[in-house]
């Protein structure tokens, strides 16, 4: 039989990183490239797994699937590299409006929420009270990249640079919205910004969501955001979002 191929997969950002696990547990050679630029959309991701999303309440898509499929995933991971960042993140999602609250008695979000027991601090006004999201979870996403990074390299198998556009072996692009400059993917880049915060007093580890920002516990501080701009797409934070 001829040798396998070696996948090339170009970004290791959390896509790229997630797809060279997978073919490594299925016995396949992979090649991952990645610039390493200080920031990049995965780096700064908040990670957070929440079970009800959107303006107007709806339990993620495929949710009782995947929520378990990604704490196996990461926990066999954490168990290869012997690194934590899968972490268990209650949610507090405070409600802005009546029908809002009133949404969160439907039938579908039974054994996804509760009442936020205790609610959050002062800090954030609760007119509408608040729910509680217990399956919630958060992936460090930094250290999960680091510890894929690191294992790849032990491996031989990454390496750091650009990509020299080979296509003579099977080739995925984790490049995000980058990809689009190589094919026309039908893509609308968009630049959002996130602030790094210390509130003094706060006291939490459970993360929160209010309406159009959340709040998710990174160390000593807080990242709270985040923004959305489409004509202006760098990584230059603005006082506009600030």
């Amino acid at each position: 039989m001829p040798p396998m191929p070696i996948f090339t997969i170009v970004g290791a950002g959390l896509a790229g990183s997630t797809l060279a696990w997978a073919l490594h547990r299925r016995g396949r050679a992979v090649w991952l490239i990645d610039r390493e630029p200080p920031t990049t959309t995965s780096r700064v991701a908040a990670g957070l797994l929440t079970p009800i999303t959107g303006k107007k309440p709806a339990v993620s898509w495929r949710w009782h699937e995947l929520r378990p499929a990604a704490e196996r995933f990461y926990r066999e991971v954490e168990a290869t590299t012997g690194r934590r960042f899968f972490h268990h993140r209650p949610i507090v999602r405070v409600m802005t409006t009546e029908p809002e609250r009133a949404a969160f008695g439907r039938t579908e979000f039974a054994g996804l929420v509760s009442l936020a027991d205790p609610p959050l601090g002062d800090v954030v006004p609760q007119p509408f009270g608040a729910v509680l999201m217990p399956t919630a979870a958060q992936l460090d996403v930094p250290e999960y990249l680091n510890a894929s990074r690191e294992h790849f390299s032990r491996l031989g198998q990454s390496h750091r640079g650009e990509w020299d556009g080979r296509t003579d072996r099977p080739t995925v692009l984790c490049q995000g919205f980058v990809s689009s400059t190589v094919f026309p993917l039908p893509f609308r880049p968009a630049k959002g910004e996130i602030l790094t915060v210390r509130i003094p007093g706060w006291g939490e580890s459970r993360g929160a969501n209010r309406g159009g920002w959340w709040l998710a516990p990174a160390g000593e501080h807080s990242h709270f955001g985040a923004t959305y701009s489409w004509d202006r797409l760098d990584d230059e934070p603005t006082a506009a979002g600030r």
